[in-house]
């Protein structure tokens, strides 16, 4: 796009009181004489225009000679000659006149010399007076004498050229040719502030002056209204190294105008929304040109219709901030586009009929956009109940909103083999905002992926994280328990850049999708949706989605991209259905998840709210308390229960039954209480959890937040079984505890649960 903008800057100003819009000069313009040798460092004024500028380098370092100024072929580009220590720039100058001395054009200057005029004509530079005129061709500079190729033209008779000619030690012209060499030094060491952009980019590779030049650019850059093309121009002619200054110096000058007492927001890159100040960012990856050819470049979409290239966002210290609009802070430089370019759902050439105008406003509506996204989901996946279609629809369009909502339930898909989780997947990795697929990813990777990245995590085949004892201890739990709201981040120690290390802070917050078969770990469970797959019947046709991406690539960029126009239209619209949203859920963390859907649903329409609520009370809730089952604290609950009514003869004789059990010691009862050791809860347990084995320890800790205990008592048990080694710790006697429990606490009828509900008041 051509309309990238940095923030504006006031218009540079210097002390010649000269105006910054170039005059247009005729053929010659007349200028004061320059004195050869003068001491006095008195400044000239400031030329004006120099246009159509000349494909030039920087000089040596080594004070090596740099030319400039013969004819640039048809592409514009400089072609480099290298010749001992000089270096050749070729360019194509165009007839350009300079004023100076802050004299108006057209005025007559003299000297001791008499009146002359300086010019730059399509090979060099003219210096001429009404008898004499001095053409230098080929211009290098070395030790701050300028050179070249040499023609004296005396009455219209030109002498023959002299090659490698310097300026100051030419006899040939009198005093003429040193005024000549004064005035270039003018024009190329001081007095270039007022030059517009191409001028600057013409006098940089000759001037002694090379900073002073760069801040130029940097304020000519920072003015620009085609910022593309000036960026092409300085990357083209002066190379990526000189641009990277002009760019750094233009970010120290944004820097300059921050408000200080305004509070600067970090931004993401992914998506951005910041309601109260009316504004939102989407990501996306363009193709520009410039002088090495097309490259891709990470950009960023507004909400007002606006783009802005993040690779131009440089730091000229390394505390210096990057903002954006002067208020939104980027986390870094971001020179790389992000992600893969066919993984992002925001396409270039959408970008560029939304900018024209060209996309009609109802393409943006959620209910709409919400109906396409379920019917794309239906082609392909198969599901027993209608509601879930609508479920996932509202999943995956808020997905392009997360950033919003600050709090985002994940998606868990559960099923045997064949059940079509793995065409889910494909399907969501089709539709869901700037999607990341991945197998069985370490937590390492998730956390730098989101950080870097953000967008919709999909991770396959997540066997590791089946129950607390598989997932125990690792970065992929802890991602998953923290990263369904944002603020959690994950600290960790990284090589900083000089020596030793440093803190750095990763992101983990953003929507996720885990598909297993073998189950979840009920923690990370309490923060998804599950969706359970079923194989298709025989009858029902489904379309295969990798084929069907292949040869639709075109319609499904048209629909992500719509979704994320849609995000930037109505996030205002989301916000306050979000604000406004009082989902009532079982527990205060579902009503949390829940309650982005609920906004996004009555937003969609009638059919969706009613679709999610209805899922919500029949299959989520259900869920729930199948999870909750079988959790250690649910499933200790459910094991002591079960000894109390067979116990009391209220159910068939089964965990009361020790004969054959690795641990065989009779449960004691009273008729009120009954006692039963943690070694029978660990054995029963594992029963349960034939994959596991569970530790005394970790029962102690789960027993009080399951049941109500009446009392503890330590003992010490004579074992031989192997599982118990480690326990013992090379003992042959094994410390454990009793629990007694009172039979009135698990009584079925409604007057002990009174009794037990009192009790608890009191307590």
């Amino acid at each position: 796009m051509k309309n990238l903008k940095l923030a504006k800057q006031p218009e540079y100003e210097t002390n010649t009181g000269l105006s910054n819009e170039p005059s247009i000069a005729k053929d010659f313009v007349n200028m004061e004489p320059a004195q050869a040798g003068n001491e006095s460092g008195q400044d000239r004024a400031p030329s004006n225009k120099i246009s159509d500028c000349a494909a030039v380098t920087a000089g040596q370092p080594d004070g090596s000679a740099v030319q400039c100024g013969e004819a640039l072929g048809e592409s514009g580009v400089a072609a480099e000659e290298t010749n001992g220590s000089e270096r050749r720039m070729s360019a194509e100058l165009p007839e350009d006149g300079y004023q100076g001395g802050g004299q108006p054009a057209g005025t007559d200057n003299a000297s001791e010399t008499g009146r002359f005029a300086v010019k730059r004509t399509k090979g060099g530079w003219v210096f001429q007076t009404e008898s004499l005129s001095l053409e230098l061709r080929d211009l290098t500079r070395k030790s701050g004498d300028f050179a070249g190729t040499l023609k004296v033209t005396r009455g219209g008779v030109s002498d023959e050229p002299k090659r490698n000619q310097k300026l100051s030690g030419f006899k040939g012209a009198g005093e003429l040719a040193a005024d000549f060499q004064a005035e270039l030094a003018r024009i190329f060491d001081r007095d270039f502030h007022s030059l517009d952009l191409t001028g600057l980019i013409t006098v940089y590779p000759l001037s002694l002056d090379k900073a002073g030049v760069v801040k130029a650019l940097a304020h000519r850059l920072d003015a620009a209204r085609e910022e593309d093309d000036c960026i092409s121009d300085v990357a083209g002619s002066l190379g990526p190294k000189v641009l990277d200054e002009v760019l750094r110096e233009a970010n120290a000058l944004a820097n300059a105008r921050i408000d200080t007492s305004t509070r600067l927001q970090k931004m993401r890159i992914a998506q951005f929304f910041h309601p109260a100040n009316d504004d939102a960012f989407m990501y996306y990856t363009d193709i520009r040109k410039d002088a090495d050819g097309a490259r891709k470049v990470p950009c960023l979409l507004s909400s007002r219709k606006k783009t802005i290239r993040l690779d131009l966002f440089r730091r000229k210290e390394a505390g210096s901030l990057l903002l954006v609009n002067g208020k939104y802070e980027l986390p870094g430089e971001i020179l790389d586009p992000v992600g893969e370019m066919e993984d992002i759902s925001l396409d270039r050439e959408w970008v560029e009929k939304y900018m024209a105008g060209k996309v009609q406003a109802e393409e943006f509506e959620i209910g709409r956009i919400a109906a396409e996204i379920e019917a794309t989901v239906r082609k392909f996946y198969y599901h027993r109940d209608e509601r879930a279609y609508k479920v996932l629809a509202l999943w995956i369009y808020g997905t392009y909103c997360y950033e919003l909502t600050k709090a985002y339930p994940y998606l868990y898909l559960n099923g045997t083999k064949g059940s079509g989780k793995s065409t889910l997947n494909q399907v969501l990795r089709m539709t869901c905002f700037n999607p990341v697929y991945a197998v069985n990813l370490t937590g390492p990777a998730i956390f730098r992926t989101i950080t870097e990245n953000g967008g919709t995590m999909i991770l396959d085949e997540m066997e590791n994280i089946r129950n607390r004892g598989r997932s125990r201890d690792s970065d992929t739990t802890t991602i998953l328990k923290a990263g369904y709201e944002d603020g959690a981040w994950l600290l960790r120690n990284v090589p900083a850049k000089s020596s030793g290390f440093s803190l750095a802070r990763f992101n983990v917050y953003g929507p996720k999708v885990i598909t297993n078969i073998f189950g979840i770990d009920d923690v990370i469970g309490d923060r998804c949706i599950i969706v359970k797959s079923f194989e298709a019947p025989p009858g029902v046709r489904l379309e295969d989605p990798r084929q069907y991406c292949r040869e639709h690539q075109g319609e499904l960029k048209a629909l992500t991209s719509r979704c994320c126009l849609s995000a930037l239209e109505n996030f205002q619209e989301i916000y306050c259905s979000l604000e406004a949203e009082r989902f009532a859920g079982s527990t205060a963390r579902l009503s949390q998840l829940m309650r982005p859907l609920a906004a996004i649903a009555k937003l969609a329409g009638e059919e969706y709210a009613e679709a999610l609520n209805g899922y919500y009370q029949d299959v989520m809730l259900a869920a729930k308390e199948d999870a909750d089952a079988m959790t250690p604290e649910g499933m200790i609950a459910r094991l002591v229960k079960q000894v109390a009514m067979e116990l009391r003869g209220e159910a068939e004789k089964d965990l009361t039954i020790t004969e054959g059990r690795p641990y065989r010691a009779r449960i004691e009862s009273d008729g009120n209480t009954f006692a039963v050791s943690d070694l029978h809860l660990k054995f029963w347990m594992e029963e349960c959890l034939p994959d596991e084995s569970v530790k005394l320890r970790d029962i102690r800790k789960w027993l009080p937040l399951s049941v109500e205990c009446a009392a503890r008592k330590r003992t010490k048990s004579d074992v031989s079984n192997l599982s118990l080694k480690t326990e013992r710790n090379g003992s042959g006697r094994l410390n454990h505890y009793k629990y007694t429990f009172k039979f009135v606490d698990f009584a079925p009828d409604r007057k002990a649960g009174e009794a037990k509900a009192a009790r608890s008041l009191a307590g």
